[in-house]
């Protein structure tokens, strides 16, 4: 264990480059800052699912009417007061699978009118409505919306690789630094010690001048070399404080961290023993594992995926559009017989009992149902601007991808350049 000869203020902490990584990989804020990305874009891709999420609907109102007399049919001349009840609930739910959507909605309504044309009174209404539309040509194999949440995925996953890219570039950065203030460390007790020959020549020389032996120019110039040699050491101890400062940016949390104001003791050494290169290996693990070009990857797929959504915009609109629908209805009428009153000379009618739950048998026995089917076309004429768009996007993927290729043989160059690099400097060790 290397003691120091100098140290900084503040309680001494030794520390080895093992603690010195693990510090940086649990309390560095840049890794910090870069873990809360990732979370960010989960929160966009789960605002963009909630568009495919079913939703309930419900609705309730009372609304009360007067109308004043215009027609005889109404058979009074006073003011008719009419009140009308209405609830539905129902579901909606658009679909991930061809771009389409359908709702099922449930309609009930309470009329009650004294107008005399009404043979209900009061009437009870519900009616059961399915709709789907459903995208043939534009809209089916993707849209807006897909392809936000397709490329919101894949940028999720650059995020978590930017982090991966943070979190293994501090930990070179931490590395490096412990290794500087080692460096640092053994600069100044270095210094130190050239210092102290200095000193003692200063002192052999002024005993031989005061014996005769020397001449006391001789003198001055050990005292300039101890003054010089003393600069060094000053410079050593300055470099210390610097190195410690940038390895204590790496491994704190912030300046509340009892570390940040602690004397920090790089207890370890670099090794001298030289490790075997594998060149082949480290190109191949680059083009694999390297953060920039995985990113470079991804960000092709996501041009890729929205070139596609481009090309379907450049298609024609064909929707088809289905209804099914069943109603209901209820409430007591009036049945005339036929038969003639013998006091009054007007028509007999029996009142028939009915009700809300007549007009649910209606619904399901199906006794009136009604259905639609139809197909919407829309197609622009002459070149349309996405057209435009896709003969664009589809230069600017070609680019990507040869951006792609270029970036592939820029990081093995950068490998090759570095593993011979780090061979000529062993040999030079």
């Amino acid at each position: 264990v290397a003691q120091l000869t100098f140290a900084t203020a503040g309680p001494r902490v030794d520390l080895s480059i093992q603690e010195a990584v693990q510090r940086g990989m649990e309390r560095n804020i840049d890794i910090s800052v870069a873990r809360i990305t990732p979370r960010l874009s989960e929160f966009t891709l789960i605002g963009l699912e909630a568009n495919y999420r079913l939703n309930l609907t419900s609705a309730a109102g009372n609304t009360r009417t007067t109308d004043l007399p215009r027609v005889t049919t109404q058979g009074i001349s006073e003011p008719t007061t009419s009140m009308r009840e209405n609830w539905s609930a129902g579901i909606a739910q658009n679909l991930w699978w061809g771009g389409g959507n359908y709702s099922v909605a449930w309609t009930n309504s309470r009329f009650n009118s004294p107008s005399s044309i009404n043979i209900r009174n009061p009437q009870f209404q519900s009616g059961l409505t399915a709709t789907l539309v459903q995208p043939l040509l534009r809209g089916f194999r993707t849209d807006s919306t897909r392809t936000a949440i397709q490329s919101n995925r894949i940028s999720q996953q650059n995020d978590e690789i930017a982090l991966n890219s943070t979190m293994a570039t501090t930990q070179a950065n931490v590395r490096n630094a412990y290794w500087d203030l080692v460096y640092a460390v053994q600069a100044v007790e270095a210094a130190q010690s050239s210092f102290d020959l200095a000193s003692r020549l200063v002192k052999d020389n002024e005993a031989r001048v005061e014996i005769g032996t020397l001449a006391p120019i001789d003198v001055v110039t050990a005292q300039a070399e101890e003054a010089t040699r003393r600069q060094a050491l000053v410079q050593a101890q300055a470099t210390v404080r610097t190195a410690e400062l940038s390895l204590k940016r790496l491994i704190v949390s912030g300046t509340e961290d009892p570390l940040w104001t602690s004397s920090l003791n790089p207890v370890d050494r670099p090794p001298t023993t030289a490790e075997p290169i594998n060149l082949e290996g480290a190109v191949t693990r680059a083009l694999t594992q390297r953060t920039d070009f995985q990113q470079s990857q991804n960000n092709l797929r996501i041009s890729d995926i929205n070139l596609r959504n481009q090309v379907d915009l450049t298609r024609p609109q064909l929707n088809l559009q289905a209804t099914y629908g069943l109603s209901g209805l209820g409430g007591p009428f009036l049945q005339r017989t036929g038969a003639v009153d013998p006091i009054t000379g007007g028509p007999v009618s029996n009142v028939i009992p009915s009700g809300y739950f007549d007009a649910l048998r209606n619904i399901t026995g199906f006794d009136a149902p009604t259905w639609t089917v139809g197909l919407q076309f829309a197609y622009p004429l002459g070149r349309s601007a996405q057209e435009a768009n896709v003969a664009r996007s589809r230069l600017s993927l070609d680019q990507s991808r040869a951006n792609v290729k270029a970036l592939e043989l820029l990081i093995a160059t950068e490998v090759t350049n570095a593993a011979l690099t780090a061979q000529s400097s062993l040999e030079s060790v």
